[in-house]
């Protein structure tokens, strides 16, 4: 198989480009990708994700939740955003083991 090939065996073209990447540090790859035509961004945390110029023009994190009355981050569902809640919303999410006993797990709760 040639390795630019991609559309003759996707799965090895992936496992060869992760191959390669496990090669370097994310601080080797960062400023080729940054001048490479190529769709790439070396995310370290959360919060950098937030920061990234594409997440930040598709609003990809103005959604939260409220998750043990903390906000968080929501990510978008992978549909188009006029089908998305505005992004001033604020969803909640079920707690830690909150809803177990309903999904047929009784679980102990722990502290």
């Amino acid at each position: 198989m040639a390795l630019r090939d991609d559309w003759s065996g996707p799965n090895a073209c992936a496992a060869e480009v992760a191959r390669r990447l496990r090669e370097h540090t994310s601080t080797h790859w960062e400023p080729l990708l940054a001048v490479a035509d190529c769709c790439c961004s070396v995310v370290k945390t959360p919060a950098a994700a937030s920061r990234e110029p594409q997440f930040k023009a598709r609003d990809v994190f103005g959604r939260t939740v409220k998750i043990s009355g903390r906000g968080a981050p929501a990510l978008p569902p992978p549909i188009a955003p006029e089908f998305r809640s505005s992004g001033s919303s604020v969803g909640v999410a079920a707690s830690l083991g909150d809803v177990n006993t309903r999904c047929g797990v009784d679980l102990p709760k722990t502290e």
